[in-house]
Formats: structure tokens, sequence, C-alpha cells
């Protein structure tokens, strides 16, 4: 019960960072708690690696590697930016990696699906904050809430945009995760949670949650979030041509109400504005550098743009457009793709796992990620950063059960 309470408060203070921080000037305190819990729970895992090294096999050997190698990137990153650009790469970067040491010792495999309840819990959060703040700030023209203001004195970013045409326009707003698509996928993955949720015992809750978090997901206008959804949910279930029917009725349905309550939302549904976006993203192929080779091997370690130097020889390719290419300059496109590898590998497992719920799910949460990178860089935020390698080691949690034969058939 405790260590439920612990990863719920940890969890909900990382997605709800700037939110708890800003809104009521409690700004001290969830730093001090929030990176306490993050500082705390690395070193428990960090010491667990030097007292315990050699019963880490398996998946968890892997974690290991990937530390390691997350670690190394620091002194390539230590040659552009110096100590800054280190303690920023420990901040963001190692610090939410060294979780994956933590999470194995922390989490016990019949706890996941309560772990399913917290996210869709917080996800649901985000999106009650965005509706009303949406209501505030476009409808009755009330303005912003407190935390956006002070998100954008922290960041210099707005993270959010104008849509629609004329008296018809209305804003994305930023969202409690501090940009419009990375606000969109916390409430994608809350959905995904809540539709995990449909079968266990705690079932009545899994409606209203997804009817919360899918209402707001379709109002963040986030088309990125919009297709990680739709790609995870039908990684997730089997559709049958009557469900299709159903979920497309209903899909019209809620589309023509926003559409009635805001008909400048039709431009983010248009053919030529979706096209284009298409296009966007794929002519960001063209910054490339075929001579930066060694990035197919090794990575840049981190940036940001006050840390870019295009002289040094490791430099990575900020780019947030298509942020696939980004992540391979910053981690190297062969380590990435073994990493994605070994995340979805099913090698050597029974083939019953396919009918598991929780393992379904996991997986089209994780996918939802990897998505999501074709045109943000949600992923690496870090209030999203903790929540991608707890579903991590949650899949490998299951896959670990079946590969020691102890686990019962979990089917939806």
């Amino acid at each position: 019960m405790v260590k439920n309470l612990m990863l719920f408060l940890f969890l909900f203070m990382t997605v709800l960072y700037y939110f708890l921080r800003f809104q009521w000037g409690w700004d001290n305190y969830i730093i001090g708690f929030q990176v306490g819990l993050l500082s705390v729970f690395s070193l428990i895992g960090f010491i667990n690696l030097l007292v315990n090294s050699h019963f880490y096999k398996n998946y968890e050997a892997v974690y290991v590697i990937i530390f390691i190698y997350c670690a190394f990137l620091l002194f390539i990153t230590f040659f552009r930016g110096g100590v800054h650009g280190v303690s920023y790469g420990i901040k963001d970067y190692v610090l939410p990696v060294s979780l994956l040491l933590f999470y194995p010792i922390f989490i016990l495999r019949e706890d996941i699906d309560k772990i399913f309840l917290m996210v869709a819990i917080i996800a649901s959060f985000v999106s009650i904050i965005y509706l009303g703040e949406f209501i505030s700030k476009n409808i009755l023209m009330s303005g912003y809430f407190h935390y956006t203001g002070g998100m954008r004195e922290l960041t210099g970013s707005i993270g959010e945009t104008k849509v629609g045409y004329d008296e018809y326009s209305y804003f994305r707003l930023a969202g409690p995760i501090s940009h419009n698509n990375s606000t969109g996928l916390m409430i994608a993955i809350g959905a995904l949670s809540s539709i995990a949720l449909s079968k266990t015992k705690y079932s009545k809750y899994s409606k209203t949650l997804l009817l919360v978090n899918i209402v707001v997901l379709i109002l963040t206008g986030a088309r990125t979030a919009w297709l990680s959804f739709l790609v995870g949910y039908l990684f997730m279930n089997k559709i049958s041509i009557i469900k299709l029917f159903i979920y497309s009725v209903a899909g019209i349905f809620l589309v023509n109400m926003v559409l009635t309550l805001l008909p400048g939302f039709s431009s983010l549904i248009e053919l030529e504005g979706i096209l284009k976006t298409f296009y966007i993203i794929l002519s960001q192929v063209e910054v490339l550098d075929l001579s930066r080779l060694y990035n197919i091997i090794v990575g840049s370690g981190y940036n940001y743009n006050g840390m870019l130097d295009r002289n040094s020889f490791f430099h990575p390719i900020l780019q947030d457009d298509m942020f696939f290419i980004q992540l391979s300059t910053v981690f190297g496109l062969i380590p990435i793709l073994l990493f994605i590898y070994f995340i979805f590998s099913n090698k050597n497992l029974i083939k019953n796992i396919k009918y598991d719920v929780q393992y379904r799910a996991s997986s089209a949460i994780l996918l939802t990620f990897f998505i999501s990178t074709l045109h943000t860089n949600a992923l690496v935020r870090p209030q999203l950063f903790p929540l991608f390698f707890l579903f991590v080691v949650i899949l490998h949690k299951i896959k670990t059960k079946y590969l020691l034969g102890k686990a019962p058939l979990n089917r939806r």
C-alpha cells in the first residue's frame, strides 16, 4: 500500500509538475519533493546495482547496459557543454533512465492493474485541467490559468497555436505538460490505460475515465496524439466489423459535437492541412548530414538550443518536427534500433501472451510513445520520460512471468 502510494505521488507530481509548481505558488515545495523522490528512487536503483550486481540477468542486465551507455554519453556532452551540459544531461536524461534500475525492485506483477489505474486517473486530472483552462480562455474569455504564465516565464515558449478562421478561431493550449502535443500524448496514454481496466476489478471506473480522456483528447486538437492513440488502440484490440462501425459512429458524433461548439476546429481535419503537416515531417529528412556516419554507431550526447555548437564534431541535430532524427543523433541509430527490438521482441515467449490484456496494453502505450516521435519531442519531456520507462519495465515483468511459465492467462 505504501509503495503504491509513493509511486502514485511520484507520477502525479512528475506529470503535473508545472501545474503544481505555479498554480498556487508551491514552487519550492514541489521542486524539492519531486526532485527528491526522483533522486532517492534513482539512488536506490544504483545502490541495488552495486550490491546485487551478480543477480542481474535477462532484462535487468540489459537495463544496466542502457544506463551505462547513457552515462557514457555524458562524457561527449561535457566536451560541448561543460558542467552545465552534463547537469542538463543528468537531470533530463540519465536520472529518468536510471529508473530502469529502480522500477524492477519496486513494482510487483500483481500491482500492474493498479498502475494502469494510477496513470488513467493522473491523465484525467490533466484532461480536467485542460478542459477548465480551455473554457476559461476560449469560451468565457477569462484568460489562462496561473500555471501557464509560470511555464512561459520559465521555458520562454508558448507551446500553443491558434487554429480556425477569423471569428471561428480558438487556441490549442499548451496544457499542464507545457506543450499541446505533449499534453495530448499524456491524455492518449491515459485513455489506453483506461481501456486496459475494462475487465479488471477497476472496470467500474474504466468507462468514466475513458470518456473524460477521449473527449479532451479530441478537444486538444493534437493530431499527432490522435494518430498515436489510434495506432496504439488498434494494436491493443482485435476490432470486429461491428465494433469498428460502433466506434466510427461514436467518433463521428463526438467530432460533430466539437464542430458545432467550435466551428474553427474543422481546420484541423481538413485534408490540405493534414497533407501540409505530413510534408513538413517528410521534409525534415533533408536535415540529415550523411557525413555524420558516426551517429549510426554512437550518439552525440545530450543537447538543448542554448548549448548547440555546430562547429563541434559531436552535436545532435535539433529537429522536433521529426524527432526520431534528433533521437538518433543523441543516442545513435543502432543503439535506438536495438533498444526498440529489446522492448518489443517476443522471442522464446509462448503464443498465449498475445491474449494477455496487460501485455497488449503496455505494448500499445509504448508504441504510442514511439509514434509520437514522428512529429513531437513529447517522449523525452521530463514529465513523460519516467512514465515511458515505467511501461518498459511493466512489459518486461509480464514477459518474464511467461518465460518462467508462472503467468495465468489474463484474457479480455
